[in-house]
Parts: structure tokens; sequence; C-alpha cells
């Protein structure tokens, strides 16, 4: 039974069905399983931004690809979209991660579908930061002219005076994934099964404090927003595009 799972796996590409791009908002899924959590970041004067949030798995049963975008401010919301991209076909493209096959409950999804997850929490980090680098790389590849265009929408909007601290949208892109670097190494220092309830929330706002650019990024929101909310109909189409490109991707 086994063998055959894996030749059908090896034989049909993965698909992304429309139900199968999600976009998260304020009153999410996401969010309200971290309601606590948020209470614990608000009574340390921080909020977790609407931009926050996403999610991208291979539905290995189904050959399906899964995503969760955040419906936010236009930049983060396509930077956290870049980032998922990096998480499809992940573990096929990081061989050296061992992972485990997961049955689980999903939005959006009839019935349980099987996902894969890493095997050893020491993994998780060089996971996200392979994710970083890959989703940008693909998103370069088998969408460049639309990765140009949101160039020049922040080109646009550094004239506007808007996104004063970053020459290019390549610099946001990194400086938000270093200034969220400094949340995950916090995460993943803790264990797998720690609820999300207020005192962690409250500790994380902490850990945030301690770091300027991590603290500037929580608390002065302006520096990243231009005030234009991402079009759900054009993130589509883009996330379809890309996610093409993923499937045809080839592996020893």
């Amino acid at each position: 039974m086994l063998e055959k799972f894996e030749q059908h796996e090896q034989d049909k590409k993965y698909t992304l069905p429309d139900k199968n791009i999600i976009g998260a908002e304020d009153d999410s899924i996401i969010r309200k399983k971290m309601g606590k959590f948020m209470e614990g970041l608000e009574s340390e004067g921080l909020s977790l931004p609407v931009e926050l949030q996403g999610g991208a798995n291979d539905l290995v049963d189904r050959r399906e690809f899964a995503i969760h975008y955040p419906v936010g401010d236009l930049f983060i919301s396509y930077i956290v979209t870049l980032h998922e991209f990096g998480h499809l076909r992940q573990f096929e493209a990081n061989k050296e991660i061992e992972f485990e096959e997961l049955e689980r409950d999903y939005p959006e999804q009839e019935g349980k579908v099987i996902i894969r997850d890493a095997k050893h929490r020491k993994d998780k980090k060089a996971l996200e930061v392979n994710a970083t680098k890959r989703g940008w790389d693909r998103a370069m590849k088998f969408a460049p002219e639309f990765m140009a265009e949101l160039e020049n929408r922040f080109q646009e909007y550094k004239k506007q005076g808007k996104l004063e601290k970053f020459e290019k949208f390549k610099e946001l892109f990194d400086y938000f994934f270093k200034t969220l670097g400094i949340m995950e190494d916090f995460f993943f220092e803790q264990p797998k099964e720690r609820e999300m309830d207020e005192e962690y929330g409250r500790e994380v706002a902490q850990h945030i404090k301690k770091d300027p650019n991590a603290y500037e990024f929580f608390s002065n929101p302006e520096i990243w927003r231009v005030g234009e909310k991402v079009d759900k109909e054009e993130i589509k189409n883009f996330i379809k595009k890309v996610a093409v490109g993923i499937a045809d991707e080839k592996y020893n």
C-alpha cells in the first residue's frame, strides 16, 4: 500500500484549487485561536498586526496546495505570502530535514487531510529561514513581471513620503523577516505543547521590547504601512501563477 501511494505521489502534480486560497482577515480562524495570546500582548502595550498571519501546506493525500494569505496592508501582505510560497513542497526541497505525516482538520476542507511537519522541533527555525529565501526566489522566477510591478508601486509610495526607512521592496522584505526572527527565536525555545495564552503573549511582548527593530515594527507600523489594502483577486492570481511553477519543480 505504501509503495502504491509513493508511486502515485511521484506521478501526480500538485494543484491549487480556488477554495484552497484563503484570505485571512481580522476575524480569521488563525486570530480567533490566538485571542488570549493577543490579549497578553495588548496588556504590554503591543498589538498583533493583521498582516502577521499566513500559512501554506501540502495536502499530500489530495495532491493539493493550500495557502492562507493576510488581507492587510499592501506590501507586508505580499511579503508574508512570498514566505508562504517557500513552505510548499519544502520537505522535497530540504531532504535533510526529517518530517512526519499528520492527519489534521484543516480550514475550508471537508474531512481530515494529511500534511507534513518537521519531526523535530529543533528544525523549525531552519524551515522558516529556508522558506523565506525560497519563497522570494520562487516569486522572482515564476512571476518576475509582477515582482517588478510591486517594486514600481513601492517607489511610487516612496515619492509620496511613505516607506522612508527603505530604498527598495527587497529591503522591506529583509527587514521584516529579520524583525520577525526575534519573535521566532523566542517561540522555538518554548515547548511545542505550550498554550498560546495571556502569559505567553506577555512574555513575547517583553522579549520584543528588548530589541529596538522588533519594538519599532510593532509600536510604529507607519514605517511599513502605506494605507492600501491588498486586492484579493490580484493576489489570488499571483498565488496561482507561482503555484503552477512550484508544482512543476523537479527534485532528485
